[in-house]
């Protein structure tokens, strides 16, 4: 009985101390009649149908007893009827059009200890989108040792790479590895998620260049680089 789950980062305010916590990733919601549904399956054919019947009066008569002030005993949950609200006085009683009526469930020891037993966690991956440069092409001039010139057309393939152009932040840059200068490239016919096609400019230095793709996702700047540097 598999639940997938994540992990995320938190800071701790006061200690600066990283944590690293556990959270329940929903599979959906089941609705009561599919419950029942399943539970008629384990019945004799015959039998069949009177769940729903059995349950709408139960559903019932625990509304009533809940009125009543008691609290509901179903198997391993027990409801209770709570009501939040501040009165001004002593005098004045319930307001459904400003105070809460909300239903606690509690759950039995016994019914969790089953749960912890049965369960088997699966972590599952909740996204990852840094940009992935794969591969490198050369399009104008095809070569095997990364080899560039100016006003050339290369490209690139991999994952997550569409950036927006009109971004300050974002783009395809050549990082000149003397010097560190920072050289972003204006012109990009093909901006996809799997592809880029940039020009050369006309004026670069000639030098060796690490290639890094910016991006922005969800308003989080991610950045990732090519393995193999490019030689002008």
């Amino acid at each position: 009985m598999p639940k997938w789950y994540s992990v995320r980062q938190l800071k701790i305010k006061d200690s600066g101390e990283t944590k690293y916590f556990i959270g329940s990733l929903s599979t959906g919601t089941r609705d009561f009649s599919e419950i029942i549904r399943k539970v008629e399956n384990f019945m004799p054919e015959a039998q069949r149908g009177m769940v729903h019947t059995v349950m709408d009066s139960m559903v019932k008569v625990m509304k009533e007893e809940l009125l009543e002030g008691y609290k509901v005993g179903m198997g391993p949950f027990q409801f209770e009827m709570v009501l939040n609200g501040v009165v001004e006085n002593e005098q004045r009683g319930f307001d459904s059009n400003v105070h809460e009526v909300k239903v606690k469930c509690r759950v039995d020891d016994d019914f969790l200890f089953y749960l912890k037993k049965q369960l088997v966690v699966e972590k599952v991956s909740v996204g990852n989108y840094d940009p992935i440069l794969s591969k490198f092409t050369n399009t104008t001039a095809p070569t095997e040792n990364y080899q560039i010139a100016p006003n050339q057309l290369i490209e690139f393939t991999g994952k997550n790479l569409k950036f927006n152009v009109a971004s300050p932040d974002e783009g395809l840059v050549l990082i000149q590895s003397s010097t560190l200068a920072e050289t972003k490239l204006a012109e990009v016919p093909v901006n996809t998620a799997s592809k880029l096609v940039a020009k050369i400019p006309p004026d670069l230095p000639p030098g060796t260049y690490k290639v890094e793709l910016r991006t922005k996702q969800k308003e989080k700047l991610k950045m990732g680089s090519f393995a193999h540097s490019l030689n002008l």
